[in-house]
């Protein structure tokens, strides 16, 4: 009899790249050691794990071990609870293991299949043939038999068992059978102990078999934690497991301008620029998750990861740029274009402050295998500082506009969409930070002769290339960078204050374009901003100002020459100049009259 061929959705993570359910099958994770005390009986131990777990073990096969290797006069174990669906589901898988499997109907099952054979016809391919409803599942030509559901087999015919086991032995893909029959345990099972570091599961009193060890659905001590599932040989030894659990990590980058931009822990920006390169923006951040290539991922129904995203008050959000899934391109979620895109929480492009999570309910629906190489996921998205941005070279130099990012990430194998069993688990990363500096430079105005402070006088600020930056006021009278702002600033308040926040590394000029009344133009002020930044640890960052110049500026203005006037210093020139031309005509009147009397 033909079987379907039709696509299971996987399910449970099997931390075993090819494991063991059945008699001749060499235990992947299994390193046998020991005897037991007594040889007809044995124990499983986990390592590598953390206190927190509960593990059950329930077992699948039952039989007879030879040789301490092999198992025959295979029936089914205990711990599970066989029924005609559980064989049904078996058959649904889309592997070399069902398609080889072949039952036998029962006697009761045989005068319904033929009556389904003598009523059916071509156009009629779908017809039942008793009140029971069969259902019938036609191959991809539409016209021949595959197989009669929901009672096809024989599951109290004890060769059912052995035959699935031998299955297994020839195309070794007892994952897919645990995936199947995990769904379908009894409540025959054995607990396990924690002490020194390890798991054990039975004090040498597990009969020999395979065993399907797993999770309980317990709260796990440690958030960062995750939980897994396995199938194991247990044959009158200790069997050891030494799981390697996957655990994905996140990581957030911040761009950075600096050598014509890169992705760094620490940047630093103006405020108000996105940095635009061809009209596109350049500022942003950058999350990416790594998802380990483990056996663990094979068998999951669905991965779903979810990023937990926060900036700080002084960012604000400009909208997803990119999300990638390896060089795959993850479109957004749209119900009737793209259902299996990317869903971002609700927030407003030009958000400051604002949180948001981007989830991807599945990346099987992008990557099909997560065990044969590490899965990175990478989401991009464009930021700028505003003008709540928190200046870093004021104070202790600390970097206060930081931002993190954790991740969630499916970590239950145990739990399937179908089969009903609550909402799904999801892990926790760490989280991780970035941050972004931005700087301030001090100025204020004052006569030069009397120290006052002069209100009004006009600048502009220069970047390096000449250009007028337009700059706002704040709150707290200090300017900003703004698009709405104005090329020509004025001193303000009682010290005459013309301070600048959000500036970026960087040589800038600060010139004087409208004096007061009286008084001369002063020179450009050259400011030079050089400063180092770096993540001091997970929760801090700190700014370093190396070789700067005029970054705290008092700006001396002086009164211009006069015309001449009382008091000045005009008419004392003026009066010593008279003076002398006056002595000089005396000499030369008594000097020609002397001469005339000479020459009577």
């Amino acid at each position: 009899m033909k079987k379907t061929n039709k696509t299971f959705k996987r399910f449970a993570a099997i931390t075993s790249a090819s494991l063991l359910a059945a008699c001749a099958m060499a235990p992947v994770f299994t390193s046998m050691t020991s005897y037991a005390a007594d040889p007809d009986k044995g124990s499983i131990t986990i390592s590598n794990s953390t206190a927190g777990h509960t593990y059950e073990a329930y077992q699948i096969f039952d039989g007879e071990l030879s040789d301490n290797v092999k198992l025959s006069n295979i029936t089914w174990g205990t711990g599970v609870a066989i029924t005609n669906d559980a064989l049904d589901d078996l058959a649904k898988l889309d592997n070399k293991f069902a398609k080889s499997l072949t039952y036998e109907l029962a006697e009761s099952q045989t005068e319904a299949y033929e009556t389904w054979k003598t009523n059916t016809s071509t156009d009629n391919p779908d017809a039942d043939v008793s009140e029971e409803a069969y259902y019938v599942t036609l191959d991809e030509a539409g016209k021949e038999l595959v197989k009669i559901t929901p009672v096809p087999y024989v599951t109290t015919d004890e060769k059912v068992a052995s035959k699935i086991a031998e299955a297994l032995v020839s195309y070794g893909d007892a994952a897919s059978f645990a995936e199947v029959i995990g769904k379908y345990l009894s409540d025959v099972k054995t607990g396990s102990s924690f002490a020194d570091g390890t798991y054990t599961i039975g004090a040498n009193d597990l009969l020999d078999g395979y065993y399907l060890v797993k999770d309980a659905d317990n709260a796990l001590t440690n958030e960062y934690d995750a939980k897994t599932s396995y199938i194991v040989k247990v044959a009158g030894t200790v069997t050891n497991i030494a799981p390697k659990i996957a655990m994905p990590e996140v990581d957030k980058e911040v761009w950075d301008n600096e050598n014509d931009g890169d992705w760094d822990e620490t940047a630093d920006w103006n405020i108000n620029d996105k940095y635009l390169k061809d009209g596109e923006q350049q500022a942003g951040f950058k999350l990416e998750a790594k998802i380990p290539a483990n056996d663990n991922l094979e068998f999951y129904e669905t991965y779903k990861i979810v990023f937990n995203d926060t900036m700080s008050a002084g960012v604000t959000f400009d909208g997803i740029r990119s999300v990638k899934v390896g060089d795959v391109d993850v479109p957004l979620y749209n119900e009737t274009t793209s259902p299996d895109g990317y869903k971002i929480s609700d927030i407003a492009s030009g958000t400051a402050g604002g949180s948001f999570t981007l989830e991807i309910a599945d990346l099987l629906k992008y990557d099909s295998d997560l065990t044969d190489a590490d899965t990175i996921v990478t989401v991009i998205y464009n930021a700028h500082l505003n003008e709540n941005a928190v200046v870093s070279n004021q104070g202790e130099n600390s970097i206060e506009n930081k931002n993190n990012v954790y991740l969630n990430y499916s970590n239950n194998p145990n739990w399937s969409s179908s089969g009903g069993n609550g909402d799904e688990e999801l892990g926790k990363t760490p989280d991780d930070t970035v941050w972004v500096a931005t700087y301030q430079i001090l100025n204020n105005k004052i006569d030069g002769n009397s120290n006052e402070a002069l209100k009004g006088v006009g600048f502009k600020l220069k970047d390096s290339a000449g250009n007028v930056i337009k700059l706002a006021l704040d709150g707290n009278n200090v300017y900003y960078p703004s698009s709405t702002g104005e090329e020509i600033i004025t001193s303000i308040g009682d010290d005459a204050r013309i301070d600048i926040k959000g500036l970026d590394y960087g040589n800038y000029t600060l010139v004087e374009e409208s004096p007061l009344s009286g008084y001369n133009t002063c020179d450009p002020i050259l400011i030079e901003i050089k400063a180092t930044h770096q993540e001091d640890s997970a929760t801090a960052a700190t700014v370093t100002m190396t070789d700067s110049k005029n970054m705290n500026n008092t700006i001396e203005n002086f009164m211009g020459s006069t015309l001449p006037g009382t008091g000045g210093i005009g008419t004392t020139i003026f009066y010593l100049g008279g003076g002398a031309m006056a002595a000089i005509g005396g000499i030369y009147l008594i000097s020609k009259r002397r001469m005339r009397k000479s020459e009577e």
